[in-house]
């Protein structure tokens, strides 16, 4: 039962957004900041949606999320150097895989009544690629 739960949630975030009858227009705003990006994807996901995310885990819907991550990446975008791509990269933030994923794990909290802990997810990311930046000059080293 969790497995055909897990993958009706995947299904579901995959194809959301196309499926809200939402004007171009709603779905051509592009966010300037991580506040934007949550309002966002909360005016176009349904409350049926939100409520299915929030009786997941976390984990669960990020490693369920992958299309609509694409989706933000792209329609954002994070690829491209857009307003929402400089806001991360003022907090330090310059993957756009980083950037949207900082936004979902945000997204989700929101819909819980969480803190954000934005510091947090930050500096996760910084740690991770300063210590993949280090594994690649011990390997290269001599």
């Amino acid at each position: 039962m969790k497995l055909f739960f897990t993958i009706f949630i995947s299904f579901t975030l995959s194809f959301t957004v196309f499926s809200q009858g939402y004007s171009k227009k709603e779905l051509r705003h592009k966010p300037a900041n991580l506040i934007e990006a949550v309002e966002q994807l909360k005016k176009i996901q349904n409350d049926s949606l939100k409520q299915k995310i929030t009786s997941i885990s976390e984990r669960d819907f990020l490693s369920n999320s992958r299309a609509l991550g694409i989706w933000i990446r792209n329609k954002w975008g994070l690829w491209k150097g857009k307003k929402l791509s400089k806001y991360f990269n003022a907090l330090g933030i310059f993957n756009p895989d980083d950037m949207s994923s900082i936004i979902l794990t945000s997204y989700y909290r929101e819909l819980k009544g969480l803190d954000w802990r934005l510091d947090e997810q930050i500096q996760f990311y910084i740690n991770d690629w300063n210590n993949q930046k280090k594994k690649a000059e011990v390997e290269i080293a001599p």
